[in-house]
């Protein structure tokens, strides 16, 4: 399946992989089927790379369909809970709700900039795994132009509901949550729960002030 460079940007950054620790959840889940598991993400790939491929639209327009995307398919409240690592117990139940909601908004916005700003690659769903007791992995190869194709592996949830949420994604064995969450703890050792979320809220104002543009914002 020929992809979008944009697209190849979200599996770079979208979604928790991680092979060595389980993750914890924030609802009750089933068992995740590994063959639907598959399905769901190539079909949020084809939608993917028909909102990007849209020369019709304008960035803003776009970016703001991708945002849409990324809210029904990631499952932020458990990657917000595990970046936080143990600072989501010592916070108060307002702060857990006021730093979910500007995590979560950090993230989207964060992914919807990157992905405005990339061109065409090759995508390919090469195989799945289970993942602990519930999860499933999607594995997939990610092919460039002139340099080593990338492997990448998805972690598929099922929520309380039934629906199946991306809980993270490893990129050449690096799982971008694990990362953020090392780099969160540390923020929160030096200048607390309020430092943290002033970090975020500055990053949230700079991604408003370049609305519409193209960057190439680093998450985290």
């Amino acid at each position: 399946m020929k992809l979008s460079r944009r697209y190849f940007s979200f599996a770079v950054l979208v979604s928790v992989l991680i092979f060595s620790a389980p993750i914890g959840s924030a609802f009750a889940a089933s068992k995740t089927d590994q063959s639907e598991a598959k399905a769901f993400l190539q079909s949020l790939g084809d939608k993917a790379i028909a909102v990007l491929a849209d020369e019709g639209r304008d960035i803003e327009t776009r970016e703001k369909t991708v945002q849409d995307m990324l809210r029904a398919n990631l499952e932020l409240l458990t990657m917000s809970r595990f970046v936080l690592g143990s600072g989501w117990r010592k916070a108060s139940e307002e702060e857990q709700a006021d730093y979910v909601e500007t995590f979560s908004e950090f993230v989207v916005r964060t992914y919807s900039k990157r992905l405005s700003a990339y061109g065409g690659q090759t995508f390919e769903i090469t195989g799945t795994s289970a993942a602990g007791k519930r999860d499933a992995i999607v594995y997939t190869r990610i092919d460039q132009d002139g340099a080593p194709p990338i492997q990448a592996g998805w972690r598929v949830k099922t929520d309380a509901e039934g629906a199946l949420k991306i809980v993270d994604v490893v990129v050449e064995g690096v799982s971008m949550l694990q990362t953020q969450r090392s780099e969160f703890e540390s923020v929160v050792r030096r200048s607390g729960l309020d430092g943290l979320m002033e970090a975020l809220r500055k990053k949230l104002d700079k991604l408003s002030a370049h609305n519409g543009q193209r960057t190439d914002l680093r998450y985290g």
